[in-house]
């Protein structure tokens, strides 16, 4: 049996302008006036010409690519619609220097980091994440969320919640973890030049951590893997 795939096209100059203005939404022209392109050097006025540049994207976005997902075994882990509710983006970020910074909202408590979000083992060992009306509402910690109740069951979490994390708080709580679909969850050890409990990965962060990697496994059953059909992304025939 012989199946063909379609190759990536290799497009000419031509093929691309084309592309660029058959692809424009019918309202654009209503709708976009004038736009600044500093791949070009100036306005532009067609609305087939207004697009940013990803060197452009990453400024303005803190990172080249918004969207990424984690590719474990050839399967892609967890691939969902992560558009979430974003309304008031915090105020400001507190970057001195480190490695990370942390948004904080008008009310003085932790929202998320530039790309990631951040949640906390409480003293009582609480886990606590902000509610996602200052963050983006991230699949890693929608999904440390769903996994953390097993933990709760074995008794190594007291509880799980989503409210406002004061930034006190955030500070001098037990454990400070962030999970982006890049870092999965990664251990805080240290906050403005202090340690964060005891100034090392803690115990509840590296068992979500764990979690995660197995519901990660394509073999776990989980049900929330897309296999990456590598033939086809790369234009091969299969025979």
């Amino acid at each position: 049996m012989l199946t063909s795939t379609r190759p990536t096209p290799r497009l000419s100059p031509e093929e691309v302008w084309e592309t660029l203005f058959s692809n424009v939404h019918e309202n654009a022209s209503s709708t976009y006036k004038a736009f600044y392109s500093s791949e070009l050097g100036g306005i532009v006025t067609e609305p087939a010409l207004m697009s940013v540049a990803i060197d452009d994207h990453m400024v303005h976005r803190g990172h080249a690519v918004f969207d990424t997902a984690l590719l474990v075994d050839g399967y892609l882990a967890d691939v969902q619609d992560d558009t979430g509710d974003n309304r008031g983006k915090p105020d400001h970020e507190r970057v001195e220097g480190f490695d990370q910074g942390v948004f904080v909202d008008p009310e003085g408590n932790i929202a998320e980091g530039p790309n990631m979000n951040i949640g906390i083992i409480t003293h009582e060992k609480e886990l606590v994440a902000p509610p996602f009306e200052h963050a983006l509402a991230g699949i890693t910690m929608q999904r440390v969320l769903e996994l953390a109740p097993q933990l709760v069951d074995e008794g190594e979490l007291t509880g799980i919640a989503q409210r406002p994390i004061a930034l006190a708080e955030a500070q001098a709580a037990a454990e400070v973890f962030l999970t982006s679909s890049s870092l999965q969850v990664m251990p805080v050890v240290a906050w403005d030049g202090q340690a964060v409990g005891e100034g090392k990965a803690g115990i509840a962060t590296l068992m979500l951590r764990s979690l995660l990697d197995q519901d990660m496994n394509p073999e776990s059953g989980a049900g929330m893997h897309v296999e990456v059909p590598y033939h086809t992304l790369s234009g091969a025939i299969d025979y």
